[in-house]
């Protein structure tokens, strides 16, 4: 058996891995929550087509009428050049929208 320090240092290091490891499987979580909701927007409910129809001013869809109207509030930003805390706070908006 190695010296009491010893073991101290080497718990202390697999300690740190363990913390380590657990962040990288919540960062996992995470990233896989963004990956569904992003697939569900653009493949799903079809936002970009939908954003784009109302930036070119196109007819909506009864089908996207509701996330029409959801996003023609979003489009009438009052202020053109966010901060950028301002855009993550929109950005955060959206995210919880889906």
């Amino acid at each position: 058996m190695p010296p009491l320090p010893e073991q101290r240092a080497i718990a202390h290091i697999l300690g740190t891995l363990d913390d380590k490891i657990e962040l990288n499987r919540q960062m996992n979580r995470t990233l896989e929550a963004m990956a569904q909701a992003l697939f569900k927007s653009w493949f799903i409910d079809f936002d970009p087509v939908v954003v784009n129809a109302l930036r070119a001013g196109n007819p909506i869809p009864d089908p996207f009428a509701e996330r029409a109207a959801h996003y023609r509030e979003l489009l009438k930003d009052p202020h053109p050049n966010p901060s950028p805390k301002e855009r993550g706070e929109a950005r955060q908006k959206v995210l919880h929208s889906l």
